[in-house]
């Protein structure tokens, strides 16, 4: 079965997309929710399933994709062509971006400062600059792109081309299409695993998931699963992919190691999935400092850890509290330091922690000692932190 405290709601039926909030300081997460025949987003609080509030998005709302430290949401509007800018705290219409022709597709790039938009209609990418709310256009793309994902370092879109049965790599530096894969019959969902290594393609009319290696940007292998598989994802340690497929109102959970398929009987017409739940674990870089000599306080140079996302190598903003703290002179020998992170954006990460060990000699003492030995107008020499030259 599909834990569902792991896994946000399945969505819906072809008129609507779906896309679930991070927990907010440890509440309830929420649904945003597009209804394309009333023009607007739904918010629904997960903990009451009750709708909170209602937000007025342009023309055909369709796509939606979440920033990274959870402040907006990114619908495509695709008989308006735009993008609406959501603020999640307020759940009003920030900005309003003009795209290319029937955008469907959304995507945020890792640091937030990038949302990628597939055009249906004059097979392009829109590129809007998370900082002005401007977009610009990558051309190139093959026939009707759809469906599209951003690689874990940034580095690379990918994205469906319906009609012309192939994936669209993009280069983000450049802005430039490097390379496109031949898939499936009417690729559709796309998704890439969190090590960035495999991208997964759900192919319509083929019923089948495709798998592309990234260092390659070729196919290794294709999963058959149900009738028309639409929406994909891949769990955030990576172990399955999620596929809904409409005809068969399944569920099909393949194991990314084996490849193997289990399926899970759900409601009438799956079509897309939403994100997992779950805040991320920093991860800890901080090396053993070097020796260190007694009565020598701790310093920035041994307390230097640092904190990044887990998928993407992004430095995660937050406080780190060292024990012992800084400025403290340790005893000789082998010593433990210790740190807990707490990050900035509670929304998406837990804390962290780490211990390291510094190694803490003995040589102040016995060069003063030695001092001491050699000369008569030493009088005092004791083992303790003050040294009498």
């Amino acid at each position: 079965m599909i834990n569902k405290q792991k896994l946000y709601a399945i969505a819906l039926i072809s008129v609507a997309m779906i896309l679930v909030l991070l927990n907010i300081a440890d509440a309830a997460p929420f649904a945003y929710i597009t209804n394309s025949g009333s023009n607007t987003v739904s918010v629904i609080d997960t903990a009451t399933n009750q709708a909170t509030a209602t937000v007025n998005v342009g023309n055909g709302p369709y796509g939606v994709a979440l920033s990274p430290d959870g402040t907006t949401v990114y619908v495509t509007n695709q008989n308006a062509n735009t993008v609406s800018v959501i603020n999640t705290t307020t759940n009003t219409v920030t900005a309003t971006v003009p795209v290319g022709n029937r955008p469907t597709g959304i995507a945020v790039s890792p640091d937030g400062t990038k949302v990628y938009v597939a055009n249906q209609n004059d097979n392009t990418v829109s590129v809007i600059d998370t900082s002005t709310n401007s977009a610009t256009t990558i051309n190139g793309i093959g026939s009707t792109p759809w469906g599209i994902t951003v690689s874990p370092n940034g580095a690379n879109v990918y994205v469906t081309c319906y009609s012309s049965n192939n994936v669209y790599v993009i280069n983000t530096a450049t802005n430039s299409v490097t390379t496109n894969v031949g898939v499936g019959s009417q690729p559709e969902g796309i998704a890439v695993s969190s090590d960035g290594k495999n991208v997964y393609v759900a192919c319509y009319s083929s019923n089948n998931v495709y798998v592309i290696n990234t260092a390659t940007n070729s196919v290794t292998t294709n999963v058959g699963v149900g009738s028309q598989p639409e929406g994909i994802a891949v769990s955030p340690d990576g172990m399955n992919v999620y596929v809904a497929c409409y005809s068969s109102n399944n569920v099909y959970v393949i194991n990314t190691a084996t490849n193997n398929v289990n399926t899970v009987s759900v409601g009438s017409n799956p079509v897309s999935f939403g994100q997992f739940i779950g805040k991320l674990s920093p991860t800890i870089t901080w090396s053993n400092p070097a020796d260190i000599i007694y009565g020598t306080p701790l310093s920035n140079i041994q307390l230097d850890a640092t904190a990044s996302d887990p998928i993407s190598g992004v430095i995660v903003p937050g406080t780190f509290v060292y024990n012992p703290p800084l400025g403290t002179r340790l005893n000789a020998g082998t010593q433990l330091l210790n740190t807990i992170f707490t990050p900035t954006n509670t929304r998406n990460y837990n804390k962290a922690s780490a211990t390291v060990s510094v190694n803490v000699t003995n040589h102040h003492y016995e060069y003063h000692y030695q001092k001491y030995l050699n000369s008569s107008s030493i009088k005092c020499m004791e083992k303790t932190d003050c040294w009498c030259d």
